[in-house]
């Protein structure tokens, strides 16, 4: 541990990014809607047990993305198939 943060380790920067951006150092998101990165992670977990996972590492980007997507629509208040109709037929 002592070896990875110490200054030019990799893992320097990450460690103190706390320090550099403010804010405290956990993995809880800001807002009005408070919950830890292991709790936001949650659906994807139950995702991946009831369809038995993705067949193929593009398989899995892609449902990393639109989980991505689709979070962060509903973070910031707007209609996720909305955002998903404009991304998929808009030019």
């Amino acid at each position: 541990m002592r070896k990875r943060l110490l200054p030019g380790a990799r893992e320097h920067g990450e460690a103190f990014a706390f320090v550099r951006f403010g804010g405290p150092p956990t993995n809880n998101h800001a807002g009005h809607r408070a919950r830890s990165a292991e709790r936001g992670a949650r659906p994807l977990v139950i995702f991946r047990k009831v369809c038995l996972g993705t067949r193929s590492a593009t398989g899995s980007e892609n449902v990393a993305i639109f989980a991505s997507v689709a979070e962060t629509a509903k973070l910031r208040g707007y209609e996720t198939l909305e955002i998903f109709e404009a991304l998929l037929t808009d030019p």
